[in-house]
């Protein structure tokens, strides 16, 4: 697995299950560039806060739902794919989609998200 696809994993797991502010503040200033992009057919933000307050609402909204990676990512050239469903931890599969993120320099600087 590449070091992108690792990122892609990371990604669900670290920042987008994470419950505790601080731990997902640090998977994302691990994972995403300073001045990231991120959209969700919903929101579109700009940057770490942007990422985090994302999070937040999401969680709030779908308290107890969980992201869970479909496969392994695909990556090539800076561009990667991973697909994953979300939902209750027994039927996560209520919601699925897909995230596209091009990154810069080891970090996300865009992500969609897709569903």
């Amino acid at each position: 697995m590449s070091a992108i696809s690792d990122l892609m994993a990371a990604n669900l797991l670290r920042v987008f299950n994470e419950q505790n502010r601080r731990r997902r503040a640090a998977a994302i200033r691990a994972i995403y560039a300073k001045d990231c992009f991120f959209t969700d057919g919903r929101d579109s933000v700009l940057g770490w806060d942007g990422v985090h307050d994302t999070v937040d609402r999401l969680q709030s909204v779908h308290p107890g739902f969980v992201f869970q990676a479909t496969g392994l990512a695909v990556a090539h050239h800076g561009l990667a794919c991973q697909r994953w469903r979300f939902g209750p931890r027994e039927a996560r599969d209520i919601i699925t989609g897909v995230d596209v993120a091009f990154f810069e320099k080891g970090s996300i600087k865009a992500l969609i998200r897709l569903r």
